[in-house]
């Protein structure tokens, strides 16, 4: 059976290389703003979502396979599982350069030259890219996290450098090249260090038929979910001039470094997930397992906002000044850390070959979609400007995540007791909501708060004390609720424990 500590120690060392190339990209990303000014830095942030939005238009051959090889595997199917594989690259590989392309024209769009040029070279980008997702999806498939993480420490450390060495060498245009040689590298290492694949150009067109028949949906719930998330970032760039793209993109940045963590965990989680579910057959038997981890990943979330939040204004104002403008938008982005990691949980849950439930997933990403666009649209008309734009990213995003929850509901709490339904809940939501009564706090509690230019490392203590106080209490509150009789949470305290040298109690933690 699928355990906490089980996920915990694969997605570790994952996490761990995304930690320190955190670390890296968040000292690159400030100096790389101080040299390139923030309109330079919003062309960037431009020609990038192009080339996100070009890795979401699949066919989805690879989600499908991906999908089910998983499931293959866990039943034992292992040749199967490999044909399968095979197709999927097969089909989609061939139509890599189709994208390419079609990048590469984006360049006629434009009449500013770093956008002209970054188009051009973004075709470059996407191809390598492309192939290190295809190596990455196959270790996934292999449970060789150890490999990820060793790739991923390639990455992490390579683009960063890159891309510090292209500004201040070339501005823009060195920005823009980084990419292509940090994926190229990064394919190299892969080819290098993976055992063989077993790969071989299999053109079964019975068996990519089914692939396109359950990978398309699949690609549309990325492309909705994708879409969703950045659409804030589209609607920046639509409206607003590149230099306030440069602000939102630089304040979005931090955040998705954060949510990086929370993708480690759940791509691990997915993995051996779909697995167990081919094993099991049913959903119910993993449900106190899953309601504790979406407990657990919303309390680290929250603490994660908030201490960006208490964070972020200080260091800005006393280092990155020019860059004051996307103050006000991080502190509310910094929600997004809880909400957009939220439903990544019954999102994977509801698209898993057990329940299939792909259609109404795409529903809920248009709803959330609709509802963003059309608060975006409402609030700037107000004149709330990148604030408004954020308050209404995270207003949609708990939408969504309510939604995802509702339609995943029946499968998880099936023959439950109503006692276990309203603790989830209750918790679930009560933890965010304390989150934002931290940030209130940090807003508007004291005067002592409040940094300046010349005064901002005693308010920044100040802050990040009050943060750690307050979550102190609620995290003990919830050890109380959710830690202390979970035999697999305790397993894992006993042995960071054990590694730090103390000594187990008698009771083992459990």
């Amino acid at each position: 059976m699928i355990g906490v500590r089980q996920v915990l120690k694969g997605s570790s060392l994952i996490s761990a290389v995304n930690v320190l190339g955190g670390f890296v990209a968040f000292f690159a990303n400030f100096a790389i703003a101080r040299k390139v000014g923030p309109q330079v830095l919003g062309a960037v942030g431009l020609v990038n979502l192009w080339l996100l939005y070009a890795g979401l238009l699949r066919p989805g051959f690879v989600a499908a396979g991906f999908r089910d090889v998983l499931h293959l595997t866990g039943a034992g199917q292992e040749a199967k599982a490999l044909h399968v594989q095979n197709v999927a690259f097969t089909y989609e590989g061939s139509l890599l350069i189709v994208s390419v392309l079609a990048l590469m024209s984006g360049s006629l769009f434009y009449q500013e030259p770093l956008l002209k040029v970054g188009m051009l070279l973004a075709g470059g980008t996407f191809f390598f890219q492309s192939l290190v997702r295809y190596q990455e999806t196959i270790q996934w498939t292999k449970h060789r996290f150890g490999l990820i993480a060793q790739g991923g420490l390639v990455n992490r450390l390579l683009g960063p450098g890159l891309s510090l060495l292209g500004a201040y060498k070339l501005g823009g245009l060195g920005l823009l090249m980084a990419p292509i040689g940090t994926a190229a590298a990064t394919n190299v290492f892969y080819r290098l260090a993976a055992p063989p694949a077993g790969f071989t150009f299999t053109w079964d067109w019975t068996q990519a038929k089914k692939l396109l028949h359950s990978g398309l949906p699949l690609t549309l719930i990325a492309v909705l979910y994708w879409g969703f998330r950045t659409s804030d970032r589209s609607m920046v760039a639509a409206w607003f001039p590149l230099e306030a793209m440069g602000y939102f993109v630089f304040a979005m940045g931090f955040i998705d470094m954060g949510l990086q963590l929370c993708s480690d965990f759940y791509n691990v989680l997915q993995v051996q997930l779909l697995s167990e579910l081919g094993k099991t057959g049913s959903l119910r038997p993993l449900a106190p397992l899953l309601t504790r981890l979406a407990v657990l990943t919303a309390a680290l979330t929250c603490i994660g906002a908030n201490l960006a939040q208490a964070g972020f204004a200080p260091i800005i104002g006393r280092f990155l000044p020019k860059f004051q403008p996307s103050v006000v938008p991080f502190d509310v982005l910094a929600f997004n850390l809880v909400c957009l990691s939220a439903p990544i949980l019954p999102s994977t849950v509801l698209t898993s070959a057990l329940l299939n439930r792909q259609k109404m997933c795409c529903v809920i990403q248009v709803l959330g979609l609709v509802v963003n666009v059309a608060g975006c649209a409402l609030m700037t008309s107000w004149g709330w400007g990148l604030e408004g734009v954020a308050v209404s990213s995270v207003i949609s995003q708990i939408f969504v995540s309510i939604l995802h929850y509702r339609l995943l509901h029946g499968a998880l709490f099936a023959g439950a007791a109503p006692r276990e339904k309203i603790r989830f809940y209750s918790w679930f939501a009560s933890l965010p909501v304390a989150s934002l009564a931290v940030y209130l706090v940090l807003q508007h509690g004291s005067p002592a708060l409040l940094a300046t230019r010349e005064d901002w490392l005693g308010p920044l203590c100040l802050r990040v004390a009050i943060v750690s106080a307050a979550w102190s209490a609620i995290l003990f509150q919830v050890y109380r609720s959710w830690w202390a009789d979970s035999t697999a949470l305790g397993d894992v305290w006993t042995t960071l424990k054990a590694k730090a040298g103390v000594r187990a109690s008698p009771a083992g933690g459990s």
